[in-house]
């Protein structure tokens, strides 16, 4: 740290930094230390660090293998032992109850084969108290043997009854980590995920202690089908999950008879999700009915009714947009009464066909509301429109969402147009009335104004003829508009 930089112009103080190339490491200034850094970028020092990076990860991978490997060593050497003290403690019950059934069939033998009238007693009562004690020997050895065997068949039930507690616990993990690998696999919505950690079996579809079934891992079973589960003579019986390679569908819940019957199918091609009953199509096919849920890859959410793996019935569908509808439904599509909601714009209500609002409905949103006619979900028809901003109400025709024919325009300040309407204002022969209440020396008057002419675009223009009533008095006018604007009137004696 006593040299200095010898370099003309650069600081002669002590060295305090130094340069890292790829060459001989060289003291240097502050001066040397910003020109090597603008010129070399530190390259050398990336090149280091993407090595202690990559040596890292592969330190890393390495361990993790290392670790798998014990792991799964461990878990051998835990099911060995398991294996290992199952056997040593059934072969004991075994021998104990061997043995005491070899002693019980010993004195049966010997009942049998000995005859008291060879004994040389030449007293009946001798006889009767022999036959009486081997009687009795051999019920008290009988009842020894069957209290035994009660016993040790309470202890294996027990352990059948922990085995198989134990062996669901593990096969639920085994679903569920294979249904998170289809997932993962397949980029599916982790929302499915919770359903299937959730899916809850009814009692109906539950099977009772009395099923003896076991639980298999078939592999390969037509060449693309697998199965893991329980099962009963040769069928799935009980819970299980059944995939088919081939077509992209996982059946995980309950097998009865050799057939999916409750649970979730995941069809990986289309992203999609049912929970359900579902019943037999053809060879490991099935479909859902009656009441199920749906969810897509845009986890828009259906539940409701079925009927041929369609949405028949009623049911309630939540878009991916915020949208609900709750009504009817018929092959897939809105069919019937029904609700659409959507929370930023309003309500409609009415008769759907093919997924359209058709017929007699009725909107309701934050600016208006509608009843009446609809087609193809706009307004259509006729029917009475409230705008709730502007204060009016328009009772007539409408035609593609908008006024549109003969109708009526009614204002806030009692005002009406009445005539023929197009792409919402006023078009053609039209007559405004206005009618005007007041009060004068404590009398009330009204007084109306009629107006007729023609309006393009919602404005008056040209001849308008003029008639104003107030207290049975007549006065008749002529007014000329131009875009709406009035021009000049006159008065007609």
């Amino acid at each position: 740290m006593n040299q200095k930089c010898n370099k003309l112009g650069h600081d002669q103080k002590p060295m305090e930094y130094f340069c890292l190339q790829q060459k001989q490491i060289l003291w240097s200034c502050e001066k040397c230390q910003k020109e090597s850094k603008q010129k070399l970028n530190f390259q050398s020092i990336k090149h280091f660090q993407s090595c202690i990076q990559d040596a890292k990860g592969i330190i890393i991978k390495e361990t993790e293998n290392e670790r798998i490997e014990q792991m799964k060593f461990e878990f051998d050497t835990q099911v060995q032992k398991v294996k290992d003290l199952l056997e040593f403690y059934l072969s004991g019950i075994e021998n104990q109850v061997n043995t005491q059934y070899a002693e019980l069939s010993a004195i049966i033998q010997f009942v049998d084969n000995f005859n008291i009238k060879s004994l040389d007693s030449p007293n009946p009562d001798h006889f009767q108290y022999l036959q009486l004690v081997m009687d009795q020997s051999v019920a008290k050895k009988f009842d020894q043997l069957q209290m035994q065997i009660n016993q040790l068949m309470q202890k294996i039930l027990s352990i059948s009854m922990d085995i198989n507690e134990q062996v669901g616990f593990l096969s639920e993990s085994i679903f569920l980590d294979q249904m998170k690998l289809l997932i993962k696999k397949f980029d599916l919505p982790l929302q499915f995920q919770k359903y299937i950690e959730e899916l809850q079996i009814p009692k109906q579809y539950c099977l009772e202690q009395s099923h003896q079934a076991q639980f298999v891992f078939k592999e390969q079973i037509d060449g693309n089908t697998s199965y893991i589960g329980q099962q009963e003579n040769d069928e799935f019986n009980g819970k299980g999950l059944l995939y088919l390679s081939n077509k992209g569908l996982a059946y995980y819940g309950a097998f009865m008879n050799g057939q999916f019957c409750y649970g979730i199918s995941l069809n990986v091609n289309k992203k999609e999700l049912l929970l359900g009953e579902f019943e037999f199509i053809d060879l490991f096919c099935y479909r859902i009915q009656n009441y199920g849920i749906l969810l897509n890859s845009n986890c828009e959410r259906y539940e409701g009714d079925f009927k041929d793996n369609l949405f028949d019935g009623y049911g309630q569908f939540h878009y991916q947009n915020g949208d609900l509808y709750k009504g009817q439904w018929k092959a897939g599509k809105r069919f019937g009464q029904g609700e659409l909601i959507n929370h930023e714009f309003g309500t409609i209500k009415g008769n759907f066909v093919d997924g359209q609002l058709n017929g007699k409905g009725e909107l309701n949103c934050q600016t208006q509301k509608y009843f009446g006619d609809f087609k193809d979900n706009e307004m259509d028809g006729e029917g009475t429109l409230e705008d709730l901003v502007k204060k009016t109400k328009y009772v007539g025709s409408f035609k593609k969402g908008v006024k549109c024919g003969q109708g009526t325009l009614f204002f806030s300040d009692n005002r009406k147009i009445e005539g023929n309407f197009q792409n919402n204002e006023p078009c053609g022969q039209c007559v405004e009335t206005t009618i005007n209440k007041y009060f004068e020396n404590l009398n009330k008057h009204e007084e109306t104004t009629i107006e007729e002419g023609e309006y393009f675009n919602g404005l008056k223009c040209g001849q308008f003829n003029c008639q104003t009533t107030c207290n049975g008095q007549i006065m008749k006018k002529v007014k000329y508009y131009g875009s709406g604007e009035l021009i000049f009137e006159d008065i007609i004696t």
